[in-house]
């Protein structure tokens, strides 16, 4: 392995602590007698390019400094390579890194976690989803379908699949002809928090954190079901393939358990056990909506959510109201808040069975856990790893040890 490894910085992540933490993880890394070359792109398709080159000329390890979107971009260098993946998790989500074990805004442990990885050679086979564009459906259809050639297993991961070749655009990254592929490595959503952020994205004032407070109390307003078709593959090479037709409010792939700054939308998923957790929130009203929001996103009911005491009933749903923005905001504004949210979700279960409805969930949300997944639904768009993927349909695809990461034993 060369003694050259490449940092690839995001100057902008965690408002500006990106451009810091560069510093002490070099420093870090020298000190263990490392060459360290510093990439920064213009952009996200300049990046992803440097990137690519520099794996393309054998450095020995990409080291991602910033948040969970610049760890995204290095995903889709790294994938499939050979090439071991670092993570200097500066961001303000950071979901990635936490579900790895990995120092968070902690920039020189994180260097010399790095560091010791290297020089003993050790690290972690971890899985990533590989997502690919379907054809969309033509029209409805019913359960007893069968499923067409595009719900069947992707090819083999390989540098070949995912080269420079299938950049899309950073709207949409599976845009255009030919074989389109992404990988993340944490949550793919759908649903009501993708269009809160279709909402916000779309919205010029104000600016900042509150047009995505106002986005989200809109969409809560006009709250509506979706009719989804899941495609869901229990066995290798797509044997046991299941077709479940749902009203939902959102579905989530996790690859890891969480999203938007530690909300555990997937609370079981394992990103060594070659499957995905399939998250999905049944139809409901905005009143059973607030009360599943704490449960699916902190494990627990919130104070005033679900019970408030007395008064008139505008007060009450007022409160009930602000609760839901406090406690699900972080979920669904790009970027998430600072905070961390880390009460603990009740003790995993991982029965054998590939479906599951966790005891302490609320009846409208299920869990179903395979190897591939497609994701059908109109007028939806995906973010995964906190990007936008497009609208569905996508599919998305365990793949086992995908990428080493750097990190301790």
């Amino acid at each position: 392995m060369t003694s050259e490894i490449t940092l690839f910085v995001n100057p902008t992540a965690g408002r500006g602590r990106g451009a810091h933490a560069a510093q002490p993880a070099a420093h870090a890394l020298r000190e263990a007698g490392f060459a360290v070359r510093t990439v920064v792109g213009s952009e996200a398709p300049d990046a992803l390019a440097r990137a690519r080159e520099a794996v393309a000329g054998g450095t020995g390890a990409l080291i991602a400094v910033g948040g969970d979107g610049m760890v995204s971009l290095a995903l889709q260098a790294v994938a499939g390579t050979g090439t071991p993946l670092g993570v200097v998790a500066v961001g303000t989500g950071n979901d990635f890194a936490r579900a790895s074990g990995l120092p968070v805004r902690a920039p020189a442990e994180a260097g010399r976690v790095i560091a010791r990885a290297l020089k003993g050679g050790c690290g972690r086979e971890i899985d990533l989803a590989r997502v690919t564009r379907v054809p969309a459906f033509p029209g409805p259809r019913g359960a007893g379908d069968t499923p067409g050639p595009e719900t069947g297993p992707a090819d083999p991961a390989g540098p070949e699949a995912d080269g420079p070749e299938s950049v899309g655009t950073p709207q949409d990254p599976l845009a255009g002809a030919g074989e389109r592929r992404h990988w993340f490595g944490t949550v793919l959503a759908s649903g009501f928090d993708s269009r809160v952020n279709d909402r916000g994205n779309r919205m010029r004032h104000p600016a900042g954190r509150l047009k995505y407070d106002l986005a989200m109390l809109a969409e809560l307003a006009a709250l509506r079901t979706v009719p989804y078709r899941l495609t869901l593959d229990d066995g290798e090479g797509g044997e046991a393939r299941r077709i479940v037709e749902t009203e939902a409010v959102l579905v989530a792939v996790g690859n890891g358990s969480s999203y938007g700054g530690g909300m555990r939308i997937c609370a079981d998923a394992s990103m060594t056990d070659g499957l995905l957790d399939v998250t999905v929130v049944g139809a409901c009203s905005r009143t059973t909506l607030l009360r599943v929001f704490p449960r699916v996103y902190k494990g627990t009911h919130l104070g005033g959510v679900v019970n408030v005491p007395s008064g008139p009933r505008r007060l009450a749903r007022t409160l009930a109201t602000l609760s839901v923005v406090s406690a699900a905001r972080c979920a669904f504004l790009p970027p998430p808040c600072d905070c961390t949210h880390q009460t603990p979700w009740p003790p995993a279960w991982r029965p054998d069975d590939a479906t599951l409805t966790t005891p302490p969930s609320h009846p409208a949300v299920t869990v179903h856990r395979v190897r591939a997944v497609t994701v059908e639904a109109r007028d939806v768009t995906a973010y995964a790893d906190g990007e936008p993927l497009g609208a569905l349909p996508l599919r998305a695809e365990a793949v086992p040890g995908a990428v080493r990461l750097l990190m301790g034993d």
